[in-house]
């Protein structure tokens, strides 16, 4: 399904939201700030940032 990158600094809100998308059939990538979500980003394909 859809690439997703989940920008949370809490680690816990993290996991929980990436266990929701995986039932879902989507792939996460995590990302603590908007410094990393921007490095992921370079790299990464997504279809959708929460």
């Amino acid at each position: 399904m859809a690439n997703i990158l989940i920008v949370e600094d809490e680690k816990k809100m993290q996991d929980i939201i990436c266990e929701y998308m995986h039932r879902g059939g989507h792939t996460c990538f995590t990302a603590d700030d908007g410094v990393d979500a921007l490095m992921l980003l370079l790299f990464c394909t997504v279809q959708c940032v929460l």
